[in-house]
């Protein structure tokens, strides 16, 4: 069963600092004019169709896009803690092999 690690305090309000910051920018883009695209719908399309065919898995992209920037920065400190995490423990198992 994988161990779950207490965030300290310090740490805790670092990370709902942040995550109001995110906020108040996704408010502010919110409020921000849309600009055109300098590209019209075909040319977007075709440099889709580009990109897939190069390789690129753009639902990855779209699934990203679709969360608003407090969710996208919820999910990387996600990521963060678990690459954390994962070179605490390669630390932990490199000392006991020693």
């Amino acid at each position: 069963m994988p161990q779950t690690r207490s965030i300290s305090p310090k740490r805790t309000e670092a990370l709902e600092t942040a995550i109001r910051e995110a906020q108040a920018f996704e408010m502010s883009l919110k409020e921000a004019p849309v600009p055109q695209p300098p590209l019209s719908a075909s040319e977007i399309d075709q440099l889709l169709a580009e990109a897939r065919e190069y390789g690129i898995d753009l639902s990855l992209l779209v699934r990203n896009l679709q969360l608003s920037p407090s969710e996208r920065l919820e999910k990387l400190q996600g990521v963060a803690e678990f690459i954390l995490e994962l070179r605490t423990s390669m630390r932990h198992d490199q000392h006991e092999g020693s």
